[in-house]
C-alpha cells in the first residue's frame, strides 16, 4: 500500500521590513496538545523556508467534481499543492484518509527570538507587560495582523481590582472588601477549574492560583458571579518572547473560504499568511557644521516625505535640526533619495547626497504621546 501525504494547510510568515518579504527572528512551536493531535492522527508538521505546514495521509478522490463517495484508493503521488494528475491529464482531488476528531484545532506559539523583531515591527507601544496576539482562521477573522490582543497584565478592570499572571502564578487582589470573597479560574466554556475563598486583610482580598500543569489555553478569572477577564496561559516556556498564538480550526468554526476540507473530506489545502507591518518612526537629523560649509537656507529633500527645520534656542550655533513631518517606515533596503541642500530662490544646490537612514535598535518615545517614536541620525560636516 502506498500512503500519500498531502498538505492539509500551510502558513506563510511575511514581514514588510525585508526586501524579500520573508519574516525573520521567529520560532514556530506547536503546543503540547497540538503535538498529541499530530501524533495520534499520523500527521506531519514541517518548518518551511516561508513558515510551516501540516500534512495528512490522503487518498485519491477521483477527478475534480466527480462523485467521490466510493473512492478508497491509496495510490497517487503527493504534490506541493496536493493535486495529483491522472493519466488523461485531468486534475484529481485528494481526500483525507482518516477524518480528524470533532473539535480538533491546531495551536502554535510564535516566539520572537531577537529584540530586533520588536524594534522593526509595528507592535503596540504600551507601558504594560507585553501581550500575545491571537491569529486564526475562525469566523470573524479579518486581514488584520492582530485579531485579538490578550495582554498578560490584565487591562480594563474595575479600579479597585487588579490581577497579574507571572509564570504559573495568577495573583488577584480586590480592595474595599469587608467580607469574605470567592474567586474562580474557569475554562473559556465556563467550567470551574480552581476555587479560592479568602478573608479580607486590611479591607483587601488576596487570591493566588497556581496554574502549573494546566495546558496552554484561554482561561477566565471570575470574582463571585462576575467574569473579570480572559487571558491566554502559555504552559510551555521558550527562549524568547511569546509573540502570537496561531489557532487553526479545521472544521466548521473556520471562515468558509478558509476551511481545510468540505463535507466529503475533500482537501481544500488553504494557505494562510501572517503579515507583520514594519514600524514607522519620525526621523530627526542632527547636523553639526564643523567645516563651515555654506548652509544658508538649508532644506532636506526626501520625496515623498517632507522635513521641516526646527528652531531651538538651545542648539549650538553650528547645529541644525530637521524633523520629518510624517512617520517614515523602517525598511531593510533603506531610502536613498534623501539629500541636504541649500535653497536659493526656486533652485536648490546639493550639499550632501544620500543621507543615512536611522538604525533600527533605538527609538525614543515622545514624552507626551507614547505611541509616537523618534529615530535620531547624527551627521557632522
Amino acid at each position: 500500500m502506498i500512503i500519500s501525504f498531502d498538505i492539509l494547510f500551510r502558513v506563510r510568515l511575511r514581514h514588510s521590513f525585508y526586501a524579500d518579504g520573508a519574516a525573520r527572528h521567529l520560532m514556530v512551536l506547536p503546543t503540547a496538545e497540538t503535538l498529541r493531535l499530530i501524533d495520534n492522527n499520523k500527521l506531519l508538521f514541517r518548518i518551511t523556508e516561508s513558515g510551516f505546514l501540516v500534512a495528512a495521509e490522503s487518498v485519491d478522490a477521483g477527478p475534480a467534481g466527480s462523485d467521490t463517495s466510493g473512492s478508497n484508493t491509496t495510490d497517487g503521488d503527493a504534490t506541493d499543492n496536493g493535486a495529483t494528475g491522472a493519466d488523461n491529464g485531468q486534475r484529481t482531488e485528494r481526500k483525507l484518509r482518516r477524518a480528524l476528531p470533532d473539535g480538533a484545532r491546531f495551536r502554535f506559539h510564535l516566539v520572537s527570538t531577537s529584540t530586533r523583531f520588536s524594534s522593526i515591527t509595528n507592535l503596540p507601544l504600551t507601558d504594560d507587560e507585553p501581550g500575545a496576539m491571537l491569529l486564526g482562521n475562525r469566523n470573524g477573522s479579518t486581514d488584520d495582523e492582530a485579531l485579538l490582543l490578550h495582554p498578560s497584565q490584565f487591562a480594563g478592570m474595575e479600579s479597585n481590582s487588579f490581577a497579574i499572571l507571572k509564570d504559573n502564578a495568577l495573583k488577584y487582589t480586590v480592595s474595599d472588601q469587608t467580607i469574605p470573597g470567592t474567586a474562580t479560574v474557569r475554562t473559556a466554556q465556563g467550567r470551574v477549574l480552581l476555587t479560592q475563598t479568602t478573608d479580607p486583610q486590611d479591607d483587601t482580598l488576596y487570591f493566588s492560583f497556581d496554574m502549573t500543569g494546566f495546558p496552554s489555553d484561554f482561561y477566565t478569572l471570575w470574582f463571585g458571579n462576575k467574569a473579570i477577564n480572559t487571558w491566554y496561559h502559555a504552559a510551555e516556556r521558550y527562549p524568547g518572547m511569546l509573540l502570537a498564538v496561531v489557532e487553526i480550526d479545521p472544521g466548521s468554526g473556520a471562515a468558509v473560504t478558509h476551511r481545510m476540507f468540505d463535507g466529503q473530506q475533500i482537501m481544500k489545502q488553504p494557505e494562510y499568511e501572517i503579515r507583520f507591518q514594519n514600524r514607522s518612526t519620525f526621523w530627526r537629523y542632527h547636523i553639526r557644521n564643523r567645516s563651515g560649509v555654506n548652509l544658508n537656507n538649508p532644506v532636506i529633500l526626501a520625496a515623498p516625505y517632507s522635513f521641516s527645520k526646527k528652531n531651538d534656542d538651545e542648539l549650538p550655533e553650528d547645529a541644525l535640526l530637521f524633523e520629518s513631518e510624517q512617520a517614515i517606515p523602517l525598511q531593510e533596503a533603506g531610502i536613498s533619495n534623501i539629500s541636504l541642500r541649500r535653497q536659493t530662490g526656486a533652485a536648490t544646490h546639493l550639499v550632501l547626497d544620500t543621507l543615512p537612514n536611522p538604525g533600527t535598535r533605538f527609538a525614543e518615545p515622545d514624552p507626551v504621546d507614547h505611541n509616537k517614536l523618534y529615530s535620531d541620525i547624527f551627521i557632522t560636516l
